[in-house]
Formats: structure tokens, sequence, C-alpha cells
């Protein structure tokens, strides 16, 4: 398992579905929300979403094949981590109901932080998506097109640390990332 796609994990000429914006195979193994998904155990994967654009930057590729992906493209990884919960399991991003405990109060803190992760994890997949959203509503070329080769979409915007910094504090609602981070940090 690697942490993030490779290229030789990309390169099954996977392509972005302009209506859903997700990452399609086209009826292979990588679907769309347009498509038919297949039951979990048709596959040989250890979670069946699979890969998709990132979910701070819509640039680069993140997911995978295993439930222990990250849901960001490697630059906002290097960016956020530490920062924010991004992991595609709770526990990887060290957040868990407290098994064996009989304290009812940690119980009920654990199920709230679990809550407040999930909560947290539809916003950041929301705000992916409308990134992905502005970037091919400004493109012209692709106003009437089904499909656009990932391979294309990464040509016309291509994972950039600039991009991801600017798009991460649109999330956060911030004007500087470095002092949001350095105040966090203290």
């Amino acid at each position: 398992m690697t942490m993030f796609p490779t290229s030789r994990e990309l390169s099954s000429g996977l392509s972005i579905c302009a209506r859903c914006l997700e990452l399609t195979s086209h009826g292979d193994l990588q679907r769309c929300a347009c498509e038919p998904k297949r039951a979990h155990r048709e596959t040989k994967w250890d979670c069946p979403s699979g890969y998709h654009l990132c979910w701070i930057c819509a640039r680069g590729v993140a997911g995978g094949l295993s439930k222990y992906s990250w849901e960001v493209c490697q630059n906002c990884h290097n960016l956020m981590k530490g920062f924010l919960p991004y992991g595609r399991h709770s526990f990887m991003n060290l957040i868990f109901l407290p098994f064996g405990s009989t304290d009812q109060k940690i119980i009920e803190e654990g199920i709230q932080e679990l809550l407040n992760f999930n909560s947290f994890w539809e916003s950041l997949y929301n705000w992916g998506h409308l990134q992905a959203h502005l970037l091919l509503s400004g493109i012209k070329r692709w106003e009437h097109v089904s499909h656009i080769s990932l391979r294309d979409w990464e040509k016309q915007f291509p994972p950039d640390m600039t991009k991801s910094i600017t798009t991460t504090e649109g999330f956060l609602g911030v004007k500087s990332l470095a002092k949001w981070k350095e105040e966090r940090q203290s």
C-alpha cells in the first residue's frame, strides 16, 4: 500500500465525469457516482470508494484502494499534516471510541468527537466538490463533454502548493494559513 496514488496506479485510463466530478475508469474497477456500484464483495479493494480528486484543492488525486488512504493530495497533506483530520479512517486522525471504558462521560466525549469528525469530513468533501466545479466551470472547451481525462485535467490544473494554500485558507476562512497554523502550535 502506498500513501498516495502513484502514476502507475493511475495509468489505467481514469477520467473525471463532468456530471458528478468523480473519477471513473468507465465501468471497470473505478466507478463514478453516475455508474452502478458493485457490491463491496465483488471488488478486491479494501475500500470501494477508490480514487478521487483532492478534497481541498481538487487538483491532485487522492484516495486509493485502501481504507487507510488520505482524502487529500500529497501537496495538501504536506501542508496540513497534523492540523486537519483527512484520513479515510477515523483512527488515522486519532479519533476513536474509547471501548472498554465504563466512564459514561468519556464515552459521550468519544461519541461527540466522532460525530464532529463526520461533520467535518462532510464539509471537506463538499468543499472539494465545489473546488472541482469551480475549476471545471471556467473551461469553455469542456462545457459539452461528458468526461475529461485525468491527464487533461492535471495538465489544465496541475497540483500546485500555492493553490493548495489558497484553497485551504478558503476552506478554513482565514487570510493567512501560516498564522492560523502558528496559533494552533502555541
